[in-house]
């Protein structure tokens, strides 16, 4: 779980500002300092590094009585998430006027589908690297499980994006040479949307690698009235069976999925589909073509 039940209660400080205490497990916490509520603030704001720009934004873990948050409105115009893992507090939270004005201040507390979902909605390619990820005041230790995991999950998707990113970066320049080569064999395949409910209602088998490919392919050679749809790695194992498959998929442009299937293609009277990243060698080799 990413949210708790906890009550809490807002007291006036002798220093003139409100101070906000939870009470977990019969116990009371002070959220910061009940002296200085400035130390906490600037100790959050501290963890931001470099230049933002407009695309940036920060997701902040804790709302706490939202001083911090004012305080980085004043530094940035960026866009603000801010996860409160307490639903009661939550709940007051709502009903703050200032918070309803700012309609780049988005405060949630939600379980892990709906924080993926804003998660994705706004970190991407372009502003994962330079936006901010902060935590307010003892939050992390207040909330110590419910922390963990908010930022694991906020930790595997950025790690995602990464790798999505960095092979994008490495594949670019290969995509767009074999698309350009690509063009002419996509005007004569078949559009793959012409066979939309061709087949509804048949069994398919989609063969992928593994130890148990290994240990069942040999069932593969009884079935009837089903479609088995190979990629590119199980093509020859399935060939060298003498298992025909009925479709082959390629979408990798690299020379190891040619390498996969060169000694096949030739041999093939079934059908393969393909994308516009597919390793042009096997596209050209192949006679019955369909793009996806």
């Amino acid at each position: 779980m990413l949210t708790v039940d906890y009550d809490y209660v807002i007291e006036n400080t002798k220093a003139d500002f409100e101070v906000l205490k939870i009470i977990k497990e019969n116990k009371s916490v002070y959220i910061g300092s009940k002296y200085d509520n400035t130390r906490d603030i600037n100790k959050c704001l501290e963890q931001i590094q470099g230049k933002k720009f407009q695309n940036d934004v920060f997701i902040i873990y804790g709302f706490g009585l939202g001083e911090h948050i004012k305080a980085l409105r004043k530094l940035y115009d960026n866009k603000i998430i801010v996860f409160e893992p307490n639903k009661k507090l939550y709940n007051y939270i709502k009903k703050i006027q200032w918070l309803k004005q700012d309609k780049k201040i988005e405060v949630i507390c939600c379980e892990e589908e709906k924080l993926n979902k804003v998660i994705k909605s706004n970190i991407n390619d372009f502003n994962y690297k330079n936006s901010e990820y902060l935590f307010f005041s003892n939050y992390n230790k207040l909330y110590h499980e419910e922390f963990l995991r908010f930022f694991n999950i906020l930790n595997n998707y950025i790690v995602t994006l990464a790798i999505d990113v960095n092979t994008k970066k490495t594949f670019n320049k290969l995509w767009v040479e074999n698309l350009i080569r690509c063009v002419k064999y996509m005007i004569d395949a078949v559009p793959s949307d012409l066979y939309d409910n061709k087949f509804k209602d048949v069994p398919a088998i989609i063969v992928s690698a593994g130890p148990s490919l290994t240990k069942n392919i040999d069932l593969l050679k009884n079935i009837h009235n089903m479609l088995i749809i190979s990629g590119g790695r199980t093509l020859g194992p399935l060939m060298d069976k003498d298992i025909l498959p009925h479709l082959l998929v390629v979408a990798d442009s690299t020379e190891r999925n040619y390498t996969l299937v060169k000694d096949y293609i030739k041999k093939l009277e079934i059908p393969l589909l393909f994308s516009e990243s597919a390793n042009l060698k096997i596209t050209y080799r192949t006679k019955i073509i369909l793009f996806l």
